[in-house]
């Protein structure tokens, strides 16, 4: 002990020449006594237990005091590396509150370390020398009977940490990313992991996690109220935000059942963005983005589904859609029409705006289709082309008015897929049910095409904002309209003939009608290409043309090829002479306006296609 005293004064009376190696002669002497004092206590028995530990209680505490003294980081760390080593060679494991006594006392230090230094690094390495050795307590079979005092000694821990780490942030003047980063989130973690033997049950956990976040609001609110100047506090105080919402997710999940979370999570959606908003900041807009995106899953997922026996339209289900759209819409608008352009950055804006357009297109539309198939029995695959339309032409309307071009960019895959369930529907009803063009295929296909021209009127008459990228999608309207427009037609054709077929059981009766099916089903081709380049040529319509000249060619290609191997002379007849006249009257039609098809193709491609 002799030894080391006069190795740490040798230490003390050269650092000033030799900085580094003072230091490190100082550490050595500490060294030596505190292995000394070991020595004496496990081997000779010379010093009790209270000795000892008042000993080596008064090295810390003088280590300590002279590192603030000398400025010394390492010198700091070393007398605090023997402090966390004494419970090791100490019995002062025998009682818990002996235990955590000590470790109350060794970070009340260290918060008053941080008090006149910012050393980080000491407060990470402490947190994770206290979080080991409460570990080993929590761990044990008998902290089960002293769950209550080792809970509270935890929280108290975690109350100092919390408080030492805002001090570091508050006298700081060098930043400490990576260390920081490490403070921020291991302490909320290291204090989660260390209750996790004690808790027990999904609602003491459910407590457990809104009593922790209900901390993080009331900490965050107290150090941005008295440090409101200070910027670095300010961010600390965002993320203690985004901490305490996801407590509350979490605990709201374990806590409440069925739509009892969503209407929860909506509810901190909109109140964390709130804040976000008042607060300015972008840790907790971010969050409630998350949230509400978290919502729309939940909701898609697992609140979407009603009993059959539940009222239509008046359910549970539509009052979780309603609450969860309330978020959505908010968040659209701000972001959508928001003028704090020096807050938000054009990447948070353009996801908030998607996020929020998107929720509001595809939320109404899940459960409008779940409604249908929930409560219509009859057939309900047929009645969703007309309620898709229906809400297609709703958002399209909202789209050009809005100037949002998600909406309309929605409405454009929407259509796709009302096209490709109509196509793939199973039309062939009853023949109770069935009537000649006016059914519900003819509503639905009718609707489509409709819908199609009233967004091809929009982007004509709203084009000074629709991109050239944009434009080129109404060509692939048009070409699906007029494909349904033919579809129709031809499966009203059949349907009607094959009707008759079903019913007429005489062989030759039965043919004829086949055959004039065949016949007429030419002839509506060649009428609708007739008709097409008819519009086209009134309207200047290149794209018009091109689908009536491809439609001749397979009409043509369809008489040579099958009426002609299928039909009778009569039939055969007939086919080849509607084709005569309908090319005859096209190719007179091209030649007597052949003028102002040329004037019109050497315009500009963009107009010309419409």
């Amino acid at each position: 002990m002799i030894f080391g005293i006069i190795v740490g004064l040798i230490g003390h009376f050269i650092h000033k020449k030799y900085k580094n190696y003072g230091y490190a002669l100082f550490g050595a002497g500490f060294g030596i006594i505190y292995l000394s004092i070991y020595a004496a206590y496990s081997f000779y028995a010379i010093f009790s237990i209270p000795i000892v530990f008042s000993i080596l209680a008064l090295l810390v505490i003088l280590g300590v005091a002279l590192s603030i003294w000398y400025d010394s980081l390492a010198l700091n760390a070393y007398a605090f590396t023997g402090a966390f080593i004494i419970p090791l060679i100490l019995p002062v494991s025998t009682s818990i509150h002996i235990f955590f006594s000590y470790f109350l006392v060794l970070n009340v230090g260290l918060l008053l370390v941080a008090r006149y230094k910012t050393w980080p690094q000491l407060t990470a390495g402490a947190l994770i020398a206290t979080g080991l050795a409460s570990s080993t307590w929590v761990l044990r079979p008998e902290t089960q009977f002293l769950k209550t005092e080792t809970y509270f000694y935890l929280s108290v821990i975690f109350f100092i940490f919390t408080i030492t780490t805002i001090v570091d942030y508050v006298r700081r003047n060098t930043d400490y990313k990576s260390v920081d980063s490490f403070l921020l989130y291991s302490v909320p973690t290291i204090y989660i992991f260390l209750n996790a033997p004690i808790i027990e049950g999904k609602y003491s956990w459910a407590m457990f996690l809104y009593s922790l976040g209900i901390f993080y609001v009331l900490c965050s609110s107290v150090i941005r109220k008295l440090f409101c100047e200070n910027e670095k506090i300010i961010t600390l105080s965002n993320i203690q935000y985004v901490f305490a919402a996801t407590c509350c997710i979490a605990a709201s999940a374990l806590y409440f059942e069925g739509n009892s979370i969503l209407i929860f999570w909506a509810l901190e959606s909109l109140v964390v963005f709130t804040a976000g908003i008042y607060l300015s900041s972008l840790a907790n807009r971010v969050t409630s983005l998350i949230l509400v995106v978290l919502v729309v899953f939940r909701l898609w997922f697992f609140d979407g589904v009603v009993p059959t026996a539940y009222v239509a339209i008046f359910n549970e289900r539509a009052l979780n859609f309603l609450i969860a759209l309330v978020p959505l819409l908010v968040i659209w608008l701000y972001y959508k029409y928001s003028t704090e352009t020096q807050t938000i950055k054009d990447l948070e804006r353009k996801t908030g705006v998607f996020i929020g357009a998107v929720g509001l297109f595809i939320l109404p539309f899940f459960w409008m289709t779940s409604e249908i198939l929930t409560f219509v029995t009859d057939h309900p695959s047929l009645y969703l082309p007309l309620v898709w339309t229906g809400f297609i032409t709703l958002m399209s309307i909202v789209s050009f008015v809005a100037r949002e071009k998600i909406f309309r960019y929605t409405s454009y895959i929407t259509i796709l897929i009302t096209v490709v369930t109509i196509l793939g529907v199973d039309w062939k009803l009853p023949l109770g049910y069935y009537n000649p063009v006016l059914n519900i295929r003819t509503l639905s296909v009718m609707l489509v095409v409709l819908v199609i021209a009233l967004i091809i009127w929009f982007v004509r008459n709203y084009e000074s904002y629709i991109s050239e990228t944009e434009k080129t999608f109404n060509s692939l309207l048009i070409m699906i309209a007029n494909g349904m427009l033919l579809w129709l037609i031809s499966f009203e054709i059949l349907d009607y003939f094959n009707k008759q077929i079903d019913i007429s059981s005489v062989i030759s009766v039965t043919e004829t009608i086949e055959s004039t099916k065949r016949v007429v089903l030419s002839i509506a081709w060649l009428a609708y290409a007739a008709t097409s380049i008819t519009f086209g040529i009134i309207k200047r319509s290149v794209f018009a043309r091109y689908l009536s000249v491809i439609l001749f060619g397979v009409t043509v290609l369809k008489i040579f090829l099958y009426d002609t191997a299928n039909l009778s002379d009569v039939y055969r007849f007939i086919s080849f002479i509607s084709l005569g006249v309908i090319l005859l009257i096209s190719g007179y039609a091209y030649y007597r306006f052949q003028n102002r098809i040329l004037q019109f193709v050497k315009v500009d491609d963009n107009k010309s296609i419409l």
